[in-house]
């Protein structure tokens, strides 16, 4: 079974009682498929309803998040010793993610909002002037663009998870996990980690060059993820694992998925404070 940076798929040795469950009733491609496709579709529409109904503030975002982190890391826990569980756990998980980035996604909205009325003003138009931008399209297009890209240079055999490609990206992806954990930790004693603060697309000089490259940089980690989640979904199709375990693999890409959302809104909001803005 191929190793994964995806903590949801880091524990084989759970599941090697259910190896022996070989019937007609066992997972498909075709089944992770729809089963991921509905997960994103849960969560689309819990995003949907917290954009529209929640007012936009970063207080709501902040909560969110961390009720999201805590709804993944339990339901990973639940789903290590009972992957029966994630017909259920997975979509309750979908509902959280989707809130969270709903309100991220509102939350910069408005952000923008504010920034192109301020220079309206200055432009000695009426603050009621500037035009609202939504940051949800263009981030949801890359996301469905990077999952398209990651799932061809996969099926191609280009990019496969061998050992040392999985050794890399986890080592990878376990130094931004330990960035993202400082920076919320010096955030709460009002302190910030240069260029990786959203703020600082709004300073002049070369900071939101820098911010936007390493956006960049965590956004194509994150697409290296994909590789190693296809092929454990590819192996537990191989191994004639049960149905149930479509929603387990399911359950394991919309981890990542979210991710690439949540690193796709931030280049988006970069961007549009670069290039969108100008005349």
């Amino acid at each position: 079974m191929y190793q994964s940076s995806n903590p949801i798929f880091a524990h084989d040795d759970k599941f090697q009682e259910t190896y022996g469950e070989l019937t007609a009733n066992v997972a498909t491609i075709q089944g992770v498929v729809n089963k991921t496709t509905i997960l994103v579709l849960i969560a689309i529409v819990a995003g949907g309803l917290a954009y529209a109904l929640i007012p936009a503030s970063f207080a709501a975002v902040n909560i969110s998040a961390l009720a999201a982190m805590g709804i993944c890391f339990g339901v990973g826990m639940v789903l290590c010793r009972n992957p029966r569980a994630a017909v259920v756990m997975a979509p309750i998980y979908a509902v959280a993610e989707g809130i969270m980035l709903g309100l991220l996604t509102s939350a910069l909205d408005a952000w923008l909002l504010r920034l192109e009325s301020a220079r309206a003003v200055q432009q000695g138009a009426a603050a009621g002037a500037a035009e609202a931008v939504s940051l949800a399209m263009p981030a949801f297009l890359i996301t469905i663009c990077v999952t398209l890209a990651m799932l061809g240079l996969y099926s191609a055999r280009i990019l496969r998870p061998t050992r040392k490609f999985q050794a890399v990206v986890m080592t990878l992806v376990g130094g931004v996990m330990l960035v993202y954990l400082s920076t919320w930790v010096l955030g709460i004693f009002g302190l910030s980690i240069p260029f990786l603060r959203l703020s600082s697309a709004t300073e002049g000089g070369a900071a939101p060059y820098i911010g936007l490259g390493i956006s960049l940089l965590i956004l194509g980690l994150a697409s290296f993820v994909l590789i190693i989640d296809f092929g454990r979904a590819e192996a537990i199709v191989q191994q004639k694992m049960p149905r149930y375990m479509e929603w387990y693999a399911a359950f394991g890409l919309l981890v990542t998925l979210a991710w690439i959302y949540y690193e796709a809104v931030k280049l988006c909001f970069r961007l549009y404070l670069l290039f969108g803005g100008r005349d």
